[in-house]
């Protein structure tokens, strides 16, 4: 299954279906679907709570989402915050807060987390793909639907 999040604008906007395609196959349990938008490198890198190590190298991350994705039933995921921005003619920079709602194999029970999360997609000729993730616990207070953080995440895209 090939994927292309073309980039033939110069505003942001192809950078940032490329981030939410990212979330968006989370849903499907698709850990290849979801590897292929990551570029085809051995110096991309993913941080995230559940790892004691940075992963680098798209196999490295390849494999952690293939054993993320057998040990989940289901997952639904909120991005209720995006702000994403160029930094370069080929680079962008996207901030976001997501809601991450799972099941596991573990427990039929719904378990909800949620984070912040930064990503750096790069262009290479008309595909934009990720370079780097890096995801840390965030606390969600239920019923807000405005974030404290918002501010602070819109402000360096003003």
């Amino acid at each position: 299954m090939q994927h292309n999040i073309a980039a033939d604008r110069t505003s942001a906007d192809p950078a940032e279906e490329c981030i939410r395609e990212m979330f968006s196959r989370w849903e499907s349990l698709d850990a290849e679907a979801i590897a292929e938008l990551w570029e085809d490198s051995s110096d991309v890198t993913y941080l995230a709570p559940e790892l004691d190590a940075v992963l680098v190298g798209r196999s490295a991350i390849a494999a952690h989402l293939a054993r993320t994705s057998t040990r989940l039933t289901s997952a639904h995921v909120d991005v209720p915050v995006l702000a994403c921005r160029l930094l370069g003619p080929d680079i962008a920079l996207g901030v976001l807060a997501v809601r991450w709602r799972t099941t596991s194999t573990d427990s039929p029970d719904a378990r909800s987390t949620g984070a912040r999360i930064t990503v750096v997609v790069r262009r290479r000729e008309r595909d934009w793909r990720v370079v780097h993730y890096m995801e840390e616990a965030y606390h969600f207070s239920p019923g807000v639907d405005h974030f404290e953080f918002l501010d602070d995440i819109e402000a360096p895209f003003h």
